[in-house]
Parts: C-alpha cells; structure tokens; sequence
C-alpha cells in the first residue's frame, strides 16, 4: 500500500495530501511549521521524550524554543500541555512510527517556497532523507512541492508539478 506522509515545513503541505484525497488520519507534522532539521530530531523521540517537548511550547507565541511553530494546537486556555494535546502527539507519532515499521511504500511530501531556501537547506534534506530511510522498512520516495507552481496549478485546474527528490 503506497501512504503519503506530509513532512510538515509549513500546514500546506497536509492540506495538499488532503486535497489530493490521501489524507486518512494525522501525523505528528501536519499542522505544524517545523524546520526539516528538527523533524529530523523529533522522529527519534520517545513518547515521553515527545511530552517533554511539547512541554516547553511557548502559551503566547505557540512557539518551541527551537522556533517550531504549533498554529493549530496550543491555546492559551489549555497550553501546550492539555491532556488533549499531548494525547493526540502521542497518538500521531505512533502512526508515524507504525508507517516506518511497515512494508507499505512511503512517499514523503515537504513544500519548499521559493522564500525559504536558506532554513531548508539542502544538507538539511539530505540529512532527514538518509534518517528515514535508515528507518524504514518499505520503500521511500521523497518529493518537494513547489508551492507557489502549487498554487498555480491549483488556481488554474492543473495538475499540481512536483520535484522529485530533494
């Protein structure tokens, strides 16, 4: 079974895989904007590891120390440690991991806009690609969307163009 896995870098990249109708269920990257060299960090975290680093997201800016922006999760009535929150991080980053230890083939999608090529360099994709497919049972493919052709695409009924590889 072929499963697409947004790699976060902005919230678009979920609603593309939803707009594409491959979206069945959340991932631990979907509603954030996270850099790839964090995503990178986070895979390896236990749940418990994860819990302490939600723990540390930021009430008023719904920022993590290491600049990890949580949009659509944090409140300032429950914060980043609602039981909620933490339930369903717990839960998404079981999945992933749960897709890792699969057979399934896994087709990885990230947005690199044209504005943020410095934070998203390429050693830093080099780097999360190796660390995925060290960890992957299945097969890995690796595409970045270009989000304003995305747009483009979109706008004018399209097919969305993709870059394959990092």
């Amino acid at each position: 079974m072929k499963r697409y896995i947004p790699l976060g870098t902005r919230c678009n990249t979920a609603t593309i895989v939803s707009s594409l109708g491959e979206r069945n269920f959340s991932l631990p990257f979907d509603w954030i904007d996270i850099s790839l060299k964090n995503i990178k960090k986070l895979i390896n975290f236990s749940t418990q590891e994860l819990l302490d680093y939600l723990s540390q997201v930021d009430i008023a800016t719904k920022k993590h120390p290491d600049g990890t922006w949580f949009p659509h999760d944090v409140d300032e009535v429950n914060g980043p440690l609602s039981s909620v929150m933490m339930e369903k991080y717990a839960r998404r980053m079981g999945r992933f991991h749960n897709m890792l230890d699969s057979d399934d083939e896994l087709v990885f999608l990230t947005l690199m806009p044209m504005v943020d090529l410095q934070r998203n360099s390429l050693f830093d994709y080099d780097q999360l690609k190796e660390a995925i497919t060290s960890k992957a049972k299945g097969k890995c493919t690796f595409i970045t969307i270009n989000l304003i052709a995305y747009e483009y695409a979109a706008t004018n009924n399209i097919h969305p163009a993709v870059h394959h590889n990092f």
